[in-house]
């Protein structure tokens, strides 16, 4: 019988789809992201019904480029980040990304379900937020487990011009003058 491993990346999906075993987060630092910007740090939350054994992987994969390329990528593995925060990282063996939408970990030893949550923060190799308006959905799955997919993301919003300040301006003449700058958006 396969372990089902089930994850909610966003608040937003009902909470029915998700009371059954576990729940999950995606947090994206600064959480003032846009299309042609680089988060410093993405973190995946998340809860696992049985044990996951030596040699097992946690493959965490989006629709859409997330990562800067196939790379060894830098994470910290935490379990019950609201509580005693067990670091885990010894029980990771590797972490790597095998192209720009999939990270995947490789478990060194027993990392025990217990019901907690267990926290995956990762600060490099963290790619150029996409399009504005794409909407980043992930899948998690782990060996042996059933993948939950379809899981919300984030959707990327629009570069909003802005000015601030007070420049100053100077006709032919050098008499200065009222300055004005229209502004809009940007995609």
């Amino acid at each position: 019988m396969a372990r089902l491993l089930t994850a909610l990346l966003a608040v937003t999906l009902p909470q029915a789809s998700w009371a059954q075993i576990s729940s999950g987060v995606v947090t994206v630092s600064p959480a003032a992201y846009v299309s042609g910007t680089t988060a410093t740090s993405l973190s995946f939350q998340f809860r696992f019904v049985t044990n996951l054994n030596t040699g097992d992987t946690i493959t965490i994969t989006a629709d859409k480029a997330v990562w800067a390329a196939a790379a060894t990528t830098s994470c910290t593995v935490f379990q019950d980040p609201t509580g005693i925060n067990t670091d885990l990282a010894g029980a990771i063996a590797t972490i790597q990304t095998s192209d720009t939408s999939t990270l995947v970990l490789t478990v060194q030893h027993l990392i025990r379900a217990n019901g907690v949550q267990h926290l995956i923060t990762c600060n490099s190799n963290i790619g150029i937020f996409t399009a504005a308006s794409d909407v980043v959905t992930f899948s998690i799955l782990a060996t042996g487990n059933t993948a939950q997919t379809g899981i919300a993301g984030w959707t990327v919003p629009a570069v909003i011009a802005s000015a601030g300040g007070d420049p100053i301006t100077f006709n032919k003449r050098g008499e200065k003058i009222k300055f004005w700058l229209p502004l809009g958006t940007s995609a």
